[in-house]
Order: structure tokens, then sequence, then C-alpha cells
């Protein structure tokens, strides 16, 4: 095997050879492609001249951390260890080798360019910065992904161009509202936005076919009625009718209906009345041949020869429904045509929105480098910078690419010839193309190998080898995808497994059983939190972190969760930092670049259109008009001059908005960025806004998003007040970032990971639990309405067209449609795959009829499982097995700091006298993680009012996202102790009437009451309430004892003295008392009561 994988090596890293590796999940791409940038370098090749493209920035940093790491390395190994390094990635160990690969890393280091190791679309936006002045992109414009706004803006100001001035595309454009709603007009529009490339290249492909072609529909035709125009079909209508006549009354009244028809039809009758009388006859009310209308009696068949019978009634039945079927073919081909003359001018709106903003897309990016390469002219010229650039190509994860990123790639490469060709290496794994939403193709990747093998003599390799899957996890895999076994076409090849023995008790493919719909007791997501909790007491798992959850669909995890944080248990969601994603995130940064910089139009505008502001299309269109008067008359350019000129004649809204936005930029320069957040939430209502315009799954999120906010700005700068400029670029760091990751999975690594499939892609865990597994999903389209036919290496599309239903393909587009149907099929088999070999050691299964379909993975994996257990693990089994866990080593390790709890004696003091002598029994001082905990179980407690009308289990998972930033640091059992001492404080019965009781009561309440005193210090109460007859402080310390309890109580007599100081007016009938809280409830007086 040493041999074997020695000999693969060579060959893949052989600079002389072009290579195109096949390799399965957990082979080791990643360490085989840093190994042939490594043999570049060593053979000489200029750092300068090696172009690595990857999919994803952070996949781009890890590679190149990984490269600099081994050239790290390289330098500092002995010659023994540097030897066998050489050897290992196929390179002679000779004196001159080690030698150069000593010097390498100074060598990239000091080279002007280095490694070029980037996205396509880094790539694509470095060419498009070398373009000729003829290929009309604009330099200066500065590349995004966050265009969903800017589309939202090109519909609104194209579609109110077109009402407003009475625009000769309009037919058009009613052509398509005719036939959907307004929301289903602007998915289409929205699609073809998302797809500008393969749309403008089949616009401009002179050898489309033309529609009618495409859709097998001749000019001049009228369906459904067009059937009516067929000899042959009123001929058998005729002899139909003769034979129902010898049936059933039925039949025979079929008959009478049938003869009407046809006489009418004789009669210059309405055709429409016609078909729809016959139609009755025939099909069913969802339009399917009816099997009663061609059933034949045993009367007609004395009559009738029965064959005869059955295929002319069946052939009529069958000839009307395709009727109806050419009929929606020909309302598509009308919307198609319709949106051919509405696309260019949408898209030159988009273009000039953008043009106005300095801003490009990755559409733009593509658009333009294919453009360039597909001109002959300019091909010469960037085919002369490209040669002097790059003559080494290397391409991670091919599975994923794109057409238009392929035919990129291709137009460069087919203009070398004999040894002047670069070398291209170029790895991936089809079995893993999962990104077809993204317009990912994995049929690409065949293609392209051919393609390779043809043109650059390429050496095709392939790994079914895996180190990460236990040999337990293979077998699983191998079953599952041996052939006949496959929905989709995509080829597998037996794995292997190179991960050695499994240490775990956990192994193969465990099925649990199905919960059914008339079943009672937990739940699917309780039972497997049961499940968890029994592995974590006996030891089957050290930690949640060793598991990973996958799910179909967000929506899936969400009762999971719930579970989760009813059971106490930590867990994060990998969900591409779904907060820094959103739309909300969004609106936040443009919050914050508008109160650094008022004259960025950027931010003015996106603030101005999101629920903030919420300015009406009609308002944002006139406030563009005015910009571009004002403009011309006083040359001002930007949007917040607009609106000063706009606010100066005192016109509705602009004068009441600008003075708005004035005090938020006043604010902003004078106060902390925390209070200016809460002026804003408070003046717009945020959190009900968002709410309102929230998915359910974002719910939670958007209802506490400005909370979180305000927290994450107190947090910034290590708790000091953070400019605006660092604020804001914290946001967009985070959006740009933090968007590969879940939220907090970096700083919280023993917690429950649940994501999706696609989320989980380049990552494992020791075992991975696929839950509601027997959910399908819905059959997949092409782009929700777009059907784009492009086959593959070619260089245009052949057509797009409007699909009305994606689930009933055409006759003029069955191939077409055949193609992506059966994407879809290899892209399930894709996803199954990909979560199957996401697991080390053990898969695990469940799922249930209450929530899910009855089709899905579940029935598919069962009859592969490893073991298919008969129960699940009882909640009472589960709690019987922690508490023998909590007699163990965590019980002596906590025993002197936590149980039992201090007793104290309840010491007597008149008001604002320190305490002299200690008292209670001694524990050991505060550690570290204590204040942390402290500081976070202060936090929470903030909230503690609202725990008068919800549960706490709500009440927990609010406190959870609005003080995230406070937690962030906390280890999963640490947050879980923060969780039992709210717990316990709100449940005992002596303190509720102080804490969440206090609202009921209508006592006046002051949470983190705060002094500032003449010397310049700053005193903060945790909490005080004005009862009837007194003043009462409390202040909440996560462990009392008597090496702190002195300093405590000067500290909160102090405070006793400012509420008498400053609150007390003198009419209380007794003295302002005060006390300590600590985490087991217990009160500490430091007055007398």
């Amino acid at each position: 095997m040493t041999d074997l994988r020695t000999n693969f090596t060579s060959i893949a890293c052989n600079p002389a050879n072009s290579v195109v590796v096949e390799a399965c999940a957990g082979s080791g791409k990643t360490w085989l492609l840093t190994a042939r940038l490594f043999r570049l370098l060593l053979s000489g090749a200029r750092p300068d001249q090696i172009l690595a493209i990857t999919f994803t920035r952070k996949a781009a940093q890890e590679m190149q951390e990984r490269l600099f790491g081994l050239l790290r390395e390289c330098a500092l190994l002995s010659d023994d260890k540097l030897s066998a390094l050489l050897t290992e990635r196929g390179a002679v160990a000779n004196e001159t080798n080690l030698s150069k690969a000593r010097a390498l890393a100074g060598e990239v280091l000091t080279n002007s360019r280095g490694v070029t190791i980037d996205t396509f679309h880094g790539w694509f936006a470095s060419l498009c910065q070398m373009a000729p002045l003829a290929s009309g992109f604009s330099r200066q414009s500065e590349p995004t992904d966050q265009t969903g706004f800017w589309m939202d803006m090109a519909i609104d100001v194209f579609t109110a161009n077109l009402l407003n001035d009475q625009s000769e595309l309009l037919p058009a454009f009613d052509t398509l509202a005719s036939q959907m709603d307004r929301a289903v007009v602007r998915q289409v529009l929205q699609h073809a936005l998302t797809n500008r490339v393969a749309c403008s290249l089949w616009l401009h492909n002179s050898e489309a076919p033309p529609l009618n072609m495409v859709f097998g529909i001749d000019e001049g035709e009228q369906w459904p009625v067009e059937v009516l125009n067929n000899k042959h079909y009123l001929e058998q209508w005729q002899q139909a009718a003769r034979w129902l006549a010898l049936g059933t009354a039925k039949q025979q009244g079929h008959a009478v209906e049938i003869e009407k028809a046809l006489t009418a039809l004789r009669e210059g009758g309405d055709v429409g009345d016609v078909f729809e009388q016959l139609k009755a006859v025939c099909l069913t009310a969802k339009n399917e041949p009816s099997k009663n209308f061609f059933k034949i009696t045993a009367g007609q068949k004395t009559a009738v020869d029965e064959t005869d019978y059955v295929q002319t009634l069946e052939g009529l039945a069958l000839q009307t429904a395709q009727a109806l079927q050419l009929e929606k073919d020909q309302l598509d081909m009308q919307a198609t045509a319709a949106l051919a003359q509405l696309i260019e001018p949408l898209f030159d709106t988009y273009k000039s929105i953008k043009l106005e903003q300095g801003l490009c897309d990755f559409d733009d990016l593509e658009a333009t480098a294919l453009r360039m390469l597909m001109n002959d002219e300019q091909r010469a010229y960037m085919q002369q910078k490209l040669d002097t650039r790059v003559r080494h190509l290397l391409v991670d994860e091919f599975q994923d690419t794109n057409p238009v990123q392929w035919n990129i790639l291709k137009l460069w490469l087919q203009d070398y010839s004999g040894d002047d060709k670069p070398s291209v290496f170029l790895v991936g794994d089809p079995k893993q193309s999962i990104y077809r939403f993204r317009r990912a193709e994995a049929r690409l990747f065949n293609h392209a190998r051919t393609w390779l093998v043809e043109n650059f003599a390429a050496k095709t390799l392939e790994s079914d080898s895996t180190r990460r899957c236990a040999q337990s996890v293979v077998d699983v895999v191998n079953t599952v995808f041996e052939p006949g076994q496959t929905r989709g076409q995509t080829a597998f090849r037996t794995h292997t497994s190179l991960a050695g023995k499994s240490e775990s008790t956990l192994s193969g493919l465990n099925v649990y059983p199905k919960l059914l719909k008339e079943e009672e007791g937990p739940d699917e997501a309780q039972r497997v939190v049961h499940t968890l909790q029994q592995w974590l007491a006996n030891g089957s798992i050290q930690n949640l972190s060793e598991v990973m959850v996958l799910v179909r669909a967000h929506k899936s995890g969400v009762p999971l969760m719930a579970a989760l944080r009813e059971a106490g248990l930590a867990y994060t969601i990998k969900d591409k930092g779904e907060r820094y994603t959103s739309q909300v995130w969004g609106d936040t940064i443009a919050l914050l670049g508008f109160l650094n910089d008022p004259h960025a139009n950027l931010h003015l505008l996106q603030l101005l259109r999101c629920p903030l502001i919420g300015l009406s299309s009609p308002q944002f269109q006139a406030l563009i008009q005015a910009g571009k008067t004002t403009q011309n008359t006083t040359g001002a350019n930007t949007v917040w001059s607009t609106l000063e000129a706009l606010a100066g004649q005192h016109e509705r809204p602009w004068a009441n908005l600008h003075a708005q936005l004035s005090e938020w930029l006043r604010m902003a320069r004078a106060l902390p960025l925390f209070e200016t957040l809460s002026k804003v939430v408070t003046d717009t209502k945020a959190s009900e806004k968002y709410l309102n315009s929230a998915s359910p799954r974002q719910r939670v999120m958007m209802a506490e998003h400005w909370d979180w906010l305000k927290a994450w700005a107190l947090g910034l700068n290590k708790g000091r007040f953070p400019s605006l400029q660092h604020a804001l670029y914290e946001a967009v760091k985070l959006q740009t970032y933090a968007s590969s990751d879940s939220e907090g999975a970096a700083n919280n690594p023993d917690v429950l990971r649940i994501m999706t499939v696609h989320s989980a892609k380049g990552l494992e865990a020791k075992h991975v639990w696929l839950f509601d597994a027997n959910s399908s999903p819905k059959p997949g389209g092409s782009n929700a309405g777009l059907l784009i036919d492009w086959a593959l290496g070619e260089s245009h599309p052949n057509s797009v067209t409007v699909m009305g239903n994606l689930s009933n393909p055409s006759p003029g587009r069955a191939s077409a449609q055949t193609i992506e149907q059966q994407a879809y099929a290899d892209e399930e088999d894709h996803l199954l795959y990909v979560a199957l070999t996401r697991a080390r050691y053990s898969i695990h299964l469940s799922g249930s009829e209450k929530r899910g379909a009855s089709k899905g993975w579940y029935e598919r994996l069962l009859p592969f499982a490893s073991l298919v257990h008969n129960t699940w693990p009882t909640f009472e089994s589960v709690i019987n097995a922690s508490d023998e866990a909590r007699q163990g080593p965590a019980q002596i390790e906590l025993a002197g700091l936590f149980d039992p709890p201090a007793v104290w004696v309840r010491p007597q003091f008149p008001v604002l006298k320190a305490l002299n002598a200690p008292v209670g029994k001694v524990v050991p001082r505060i550690t570290t993680p204590e204040l942390r905990k402290g500081t976070a179980w202060h936090a929470a407690l903030e909230w503690v009012d609202e725990l008068f009308d919800v549960p706490f289990d709500t009440w927990w998972a609010r406190v959870l996202v609005r003080c995230e930033a406070v937690f962030r640091p906390l280890r999963d059992d640490e947050l879980l102790q923060v969780e039992q001492a709210c717990r316990l404080l709100v449940d005992k019965a002596d303190l509720q009437p102080w804490l969440q009781g206090a609202v009921v009561s209508n006592h006046r309440v002051f949470n983190e009451l705060e002094w500032v005193l003449g010397d310049g210090r700053s005193l903060r109460a945790d909490r005080v309430l004005e009862l009837p007859d007194r003043f009462l402080v409390l202040d909440y310390k996560w462990a009392v004892n008597s090496g702190n309890l002195q300093g405590y109580t000067q500290q909160v007599l102090e405070y006793v003295g400012l509420v008498d100081l400053t609150l007390n007016k003198g009419n209380k009938l007794a003295p302002t008392q005060a006390a300590l809280i600590d985490r087991h409830g217990e009160v500490h007086w430091l007055t007398s009561v």
C-alpha cells in the first residue's frame, strides 16, 4: 500500500505532468494539492507563476497556511526528517533538493507577488483589472456579493419606468403579469438577474433554435382547441360515441354529450366549449385520463373488439390531456418571448444602478472575463498577459465549478499548443457535488478530464482510500452505493479505509425506531437528546463535540434545538453564519456606515429602504429623481445632500426624516455607540418591524437582534467605547469572514454541532446523527421557473425558457428537463454520500412520521443497518445513568467549591455600619472561571423581570441571544452552571417577590443603577427595589465567603448611602436595607432586618 501511495503521489505531484485526480471523501485532497504546490516550487517554478484556485476564502486561507507551514517546516527539519518529507511527496531526497527545500520559504516570502491562492471570483477580479478599455469594465468598481438589495431596486426601477413612461415593452410585461401573479413575475425577473451570463449568452447565440422549435409548437397554433383541427381525432370521438351507446346508462349519457359537442362543432359553435365538453367525458378533475372512460362492459365485448375499444378510448384521453399540456407550453412560450424582450433593458437598469454606486457583482466578473476571452482581439491581449503570469494552474474541488467558469478556463487554455502549455492540476470528487443551486455542474468533472487528456495529455488518477472513515463506516458506504442501489448516475467505486481500528463503542450504521403518527410520549428530538445524555453518562462519548447532527433543511433542526435547551445541553448551529449573512446584518452595516459617514451613498440608500426607515418605492424613486436634479443644479452628488435640500423645502416626509437622521448623527458623535443604537431602536420600533417580516425560522434571531446588537457594541474593543469606524470595520469583517463558519463554534469546542449537509461539507465528527431522516425534499427544478438548456462543453446555452410547471415536463423540452431531473437525482446521491462520509466511527439514523414524509433516507438506509435498535433509551434510564456518573470524579472536582453551599448566620447590623468580623464557612478563593460565570450570571439576571409572564425555558432562550457576547467565553459546562444558578434563584419562593414578582406587585425597580461620584468613580448596584415601606438594595455574588465578605459589605453599604442620598426622600417608614444573594439562593443580610 505504501508503494502504491508513493507512486500515486509521484505522478500527481510531478511538475512535468498535467493531472486530473478524482479522490473520495477523506482521502487528503488538500494535502495532495499542497504537495503539488511544494513540488512546483522545488522544481524551480517561480512563485508568481503559480495560480491555485478554490471556492471559498476560508479554503484559500487554509491552503496558504498549509503551504507556508510546510515551507517553514522544511527550513527547520533535520536532514533525515526532511528526506522523509520529500520522499512522501514524490521528490528525490538528494543534497540538491534538501538545499532547495530549506531555501523555499525565503524565496516565496521575498517574491514580489508570491504564490496566488485565490477563489475563482478573486482571480476573475484580477483579470478584470488587467482588462483593456474596450472591455467596458470599470476598474473602479468594487466587487460585492451582497446583491439582493440592488437587484430588488433594479426590478422596482425597471417596472416603475415601464408603467410611468408607457414603454413599448409594457405589452411584454403585461404578458408575464397575465400568466402569473406579481410575486412569481418578480421571482422570474430575479432569477433572470442571477443568471445574467447564461441569459445574455442565449440571447446573443445566433445558432440558438427559435422558440417554436424549442417548444414544438408551430406559429399560429392555439392550444388546447388546436386538437379539434385533427380530423382523425374527431373521427375517433365519433367512433367512441357509437361504442359508448352500447354500454351502461352512464356511458350512454357520455355518448349523448359527445354527439352534442361534435354537432356544435360542425355548426360553428364555440371551440372552447366543445373541448371542455369532450374533456369532461374522458379526463378526471385533475386532467388525467379517466380509467372508467375506457373500461369496457360485458355487453360491449359482444359487439366490439376489446383491444380496439381500449386503445381508441385511451388514446383519446391521452390526446386530450396532451392538448392541455401543449396549452401550458404555449403559455410558457409566450412568457419566454416576453421575457426575452425584457431581459436586456432590465440588465441595463441593474448595470446603471451598480455604476452609480461603484459596484460590480460576481456575475459581472464572470461575464467580463468570458467576454474578453470570447473576443478574438481581446483574447490575444489577455492571453499575452496570462502567459507571462501563470505557468501552473491548480484547481481544488473542481466538482463545484459552473459552466461559465469552465468555459473561461477552457477558452484560455485552448489557445496553447506544443510545449508552450502550462501545467494543469485538477482535483475533486463528482460524488461530492452538492451546490447545484449555485449553478455547479457535477458532470463537468468528467468532461474536463476528457478534454485535458485530449488536449494536455493529462494523467488521470483515482483515489478511493479514506483516512477519515473507519472500516465500519466504509462498509456502510460501499453497500449503500453499490451498483443498483444508487438513484443517480455518478460512478461509484468501492472504498477502502486507512483510518485504522476504531476504539469507539459506537460503530457502523445504527437505526432507531421511527416514531409513528399515533405514537405518544417524547418526540424524535427529545429521544435523540435522551440518547446523547446516555452516551455522556456511560462514556460512549466524552463530550458533545464528538457528535455532529445533520438535517436536510434548517427547519428540521428547530425541535431538536428546543429539546437541547430544555435538557440544558449546549449546541451551536453551523449555518453559514446566519446572523452575519442575514438581511438584518446587512441593514446593521448600512446603519453603522451611515453613522460613520452620512455621505456614503451605498449605506444610506440601503438604510432608507430597509425596515428601519422603510421608504416606499414611489418615495425612493422621488428621492433618486430629486438627486439627479440636485446634482444638475448644485453639483451635489450624495444622497445625504439631496435629503438636506428636500428638508430645506419643508416637504414631507423629507423634513421629518432628515431631522431624525440628524439626531442620530448628533448622538453618534457625542455618546457611546450602544446608546445611539438604543435611540435608533426606540425611534424605529426595530424589533417589531423585523419580527413582522421574519420567516418562522428567523423569528427568534430577529426578535432579539437589536438587544443582541447593543450588547455586541458594549463588548467591542474589550468593553472600551469603540469608534464608529472600528464598529463598522468589525461588522463588515464578521459579514465577510464569519459567514463561512458557525457563530461561536471556535469559542465553544465542547458543544453539539447542528448543521445542514451543505454546511457540513469539508468537516468531520466521530459520530454523525442523521436527524429527521425520513423527510424527503421536494423535487428540484432549474432556478425556480427558468429551465436553462446548456449542453456540456458548449459555449452558449441552447435555450433559456420559462417553466410554469417544473414537475410536469413539456414534450418540446423533455430532453432538457430529463437532464435537469437526472442532475437532481445525482445530487440526492451526492448529498447522502457527503452526509455518510462526515462520520469517522458511526452513523445514527432517526425519523418521525409526525414531521416527515413517507420516503427518504430512513427507508433507503434501513436495509443496510449494522444495528437496528428496537427501542429508544428511556428518560428514567438516562437519569439513573447520569446520577451514577455524578458520583464519580466530577463530584470530587467540584466538592470543594459547590457542595454543600456555605452556611451563614444572619448578621445584625445597623444601617451604614460595615461588618467587622467574617462569619461563615471558609471556601477556596474564587478562580478565573468563577469570575466568568459570575459575570454571565449578572448579565442574565438583568432580564429577570421578564420572568413574571413567561416560562423559564422561554426566558433563558431569550437570554442566550441577548447575552451572547458575555456567554461566548464560557465552556458548555460553565454555561450550564449559570443556567442552573438562575433557575435555582427564581424558583425560591422567598426571593420571587424581589425578582420576577416585583413587576406584578408594582414595585419600582432599578436594574444596574449607576452613580458617578465627584472623585470620578462609577458605582453600579445590581438591583434596587422601592417597596412600600423601604428601599431594598440587592447585589448578586456568585460566591460569598469570609475572604470576600468584608469587601462586598463595604461596597454594598456604600450603595445604601447613595440610595438614601438620591432616591429616598425621607417618606419611607423603614430604613434602606441591603443584602447579597449568592448562586445558591442564600440571602446574606448586610443591614438590620
